[in-house]
């Protein structure tokens, strides 16, 4: 193999919504698209200040996509 990598490419996509506005599967769908097909990413992270809903976790689940809730943010901060 080449040279070993200080870290693995990623992407980190922030969505500042609304409490009560969960992020859904489709904003899951395009951070996959644009973080694999555009930047070459072994880690997609999307964090928002809201929740997500189902679908875009079992999305998430399957792409091994981290994803950061508004719950989660705070429970770093502290």
């Amino acid at each position: 193999g080449g040279p070993a990598r200080a870290g693995r490419p990623t992407v980190v996509q922030c969505k500042r919504y609304a409490p009560g506005r969960p992020v859904g599967s489709r904003d899951v769908q395009l951070l996959i698209a644009m973080g694999v097909r555009h930047h070459d990413a072994e880690r997609l992270v999307l964090v928002t200040t809201s929740d997500f809903t189902d679908p875009a976790r079992d999305l998430a689940d399957e792409h091994d996509v981290e994803l950061i809730s508004g719950e989660d943010l705070e429970d770093l901060t502290r």
